[in-house]
């Protein structure tokens, strides 16, 4: 018995701004092996008004050989649209830095090498849908939608009928921002019988089919200026084992580990790692664990370590680990989450043992480096008074707060970018400028983060000015010293130097007020942006154009794009 038919309705809706159809699904047949495929067109308004001629179109094509773990892309874009991200609109912006940055990455070093630029010229017709891209089709019938495009990888000629077999299914998305046309709607068609063509065979299957359109709000929050949102995916997988040793150590390491690392947190050093690798020529897929594993667990159990040492109360807007756990359970699950990297390394199966041996030698180097700072970070803190200030910025204490800095927050970055250097197979001679880029963003990420202690933002995690109410000299707060005038220098230093003053509420929010309007807050973060922007160019000049490597020029840009204006007024 045939399954019912179901009328199909998709039309495109040329007036939104942004429009996107998803297709995704697996064929097969007798003479055909079983692949899964996916297939996304987007299309963008470059221009106001209702002329769909001054669209923009991308597209994603990959397709999957399960029985050999292969998948193959293909990622498009069209002449409009590079031409338009080469002279960006101001006045539509997400994030300030992202056209900029685009626009600039384009002008220098050209189209990502993972995209393809045809002289094909796109086009596109609304009732019923009709899209035509060299190669790649869509048709809308009044039982379904037909789609084509060449399999990325072979060349072989790909074509799917698919009709629903259940009905369409509608989803209000909006989210309306500022305009009610920014709000967006999604339509989907999960079930969907495919029949087609695979070059000349027959092949049958199942996919679905998703349309969604409007403005741009489920890309940016309300915040002034918008940031974007993007989207956030979280996979797992569990594996039989002992269940008695899981229930014991969960309460004193998993526990409190998946505590502290299931916060929200930036999590940007093993965004850096993934994106540096690839930038640097080397697929990060088959050890995507090493890094993500290596740079978050290290980070978080530095985390812990340091609200212990800093008695902090709060930690990602909760309550600090050693407050939650108690202080045997922290510093255990802490210096646990150390070592643990070192065993992943060793037995993992794709790394070499060459590759092995050189990843844990720079992760133990960055250990070694990273104490030493915390150490100097100590030190100063416990032997700090008014006297002792006085000395230290007569002997130009500010360059030495900045190699604790560099030896705190940038050596561990440093230590990723060699990894991801050598297993990228870039010899010790050429890894400098990968290396100095690394420990640039480190250095400046931690000058963002003394900025950011003296913000209110609901974003920021920790209480306002803890820096100040514990008594430790940074690099902000000793430019704020420098910038004062004598009788506010004079208050923020007994401030700083004396606990009974930072114990007053009242006298401690003044020394707050005063950091923030003293303009040390704009100096350090241009000091930030100096030194990663030269860095990044080097570093550029030397690495192939590519997405990966355009994404690590939107997380510095965005890492240091901290305004006083994230802080309440």
């Amino acid at each position: 018995m045939n399954p019912p038919v179901i009328p199909f309705d998709e039309p495109s809706q040329l007036d939104s701004k942004l429009e996107w159809w998803f297709f995704h699904g697996r064929f097969c047949g007798e003479q055909v092996e079983e692949r899964y495929f996916m297939a996304s067109v987007f299309r963008t308004r470059l221009a106001k008004g209702n002329d769909h001629s001054a669209d923009a179109f991308s597209a994603v094509i990959s397709v999957l050989d399960p029985a050999a773990g292969r998948q193959s892309d293909s990622m498009r874009v069209d002449r409009s649209l590079i031409g338009a991200l080469k002279r960006p609109n101001t006045h539509d912006e997400v994030d300030p830095f992202s056209p900029r940055a685009v626009a600039d990455e384009l002008r220098q070093y050209g189209v990502p090498r993972e995209f393809e630029c045809s002289e094909a010229e796109p086009s596109l017709s609304g009732d019923p849908l009709t899209f035509h891209w060299g190669d790649l089709r869509l048709a809308s019938q009044p039982c379904g939608i037909e789609l084509a495009f060449d399999e990325p990888g072979t060349g072989r000629p790909l074509w799917f009928e698919l009709k629903p077999t259940a009905p369409r299914l509608v989803i209000d998305a909006a989210r309306t921002i500022g305009e009610p046309e920014e709000a967006m709607q999604y339509a989907a068609w999960p079930v969907m019988r495919l029949g087609g063509i695979a070059g000349d065979l027959t092949i049958a299957g199942e996919g679905w089919f998703d349309h969604q359109w409007g403005g741009q709000a489920w890309f940016r929050n309300q915040d002034s200026p918008p940031r974007a949102r993007g989207w956030d995916w979280l996979g797992f997988r569990l594996d039989d084992g002992s269940q008695g040793v899981l229930s014991t150590h969960t309460s004193t390491l998993a526990g409190p580990l998946w505590d502290l690392m299931g916060r929200d947190g930036k999590r940007w050093r093993a965004v850096f790692s993934f994106l540096l690798l690839d930038a640097l020529g080397r697929d990060p897929e088959p050890v995507l664990d090493v890094m993500f594993v290596m740079p978050e667990l290290l980070h978080n159990a530095s985390l812990i370590i340091d609200d212990i040492q800093d008695d902090s109360a709060l930690r990602r807007g909760q309550e600090a680990i050693h407050h939650r756990y108690g202080l045997d359970v922290a510093i255990s699950a802490a210096n646990t989450a150390y070592f643990l990297p070192l065993l992943l390394v060793q037995d993992h199966a794709v790394l070499t043992a060459a590759e092995k041996q050189a990843t844990c030698e720079a992760y133990q180097r960055q250990l070694v480096q990273a104490h030493l700072g915390q150490s100097l970070d100590i030190f100063w803190t416990r032997s700090l008074s008014a006297a002792q200030l006085e000395g230290w910025m007569a002997d130009s204490i500010g360059p030495k707060i900045l190699q604790m800095y560099a030896l705190k927050t940038a050596a561990p970055n440093e230590g990723l970018a060699e990894v991801a250097a050598l297993l990228a197979g870039i010899g010790p001679a050429a890894r400098q400028p990968v290396v100095r880029f690394a420990g640039s963003m480190g250095l400046a990420f931690q000058l963002i983060d003394d900025i950011k202690d003296f913000c209110s933002s609901p974003g920021w995690g920790k209480q306002p000015g803890e820096d100040l109410r514990t008594g430790k000299l940074t690099y902000l707060i000793l430019r704020a010293l420098e910038r004062l005038a004598p009788p506010e220098r004079g208050f923020l230093r007994d401030i700083l130097c004396r606990p009974e003053r930072r114990r007053d509420p009242d006298i401690l929010n003044h020394g707050i007020e005063l950091v923030r309007h003293s303009g040390a807050c704009e100096e350090v973060r241009e000091e930030a942006r100096a030194l990663v922007a030269p860095a990044s160019e080097t570093l550029s000049l030397r690495v192939p154009p590519s997405s990966s490597k355009t994404e690590l020029r939107f997380l510095w840009e965005s890492l240091v794009s901290v305004s006083m204006e994230d802080r309440d007024p």
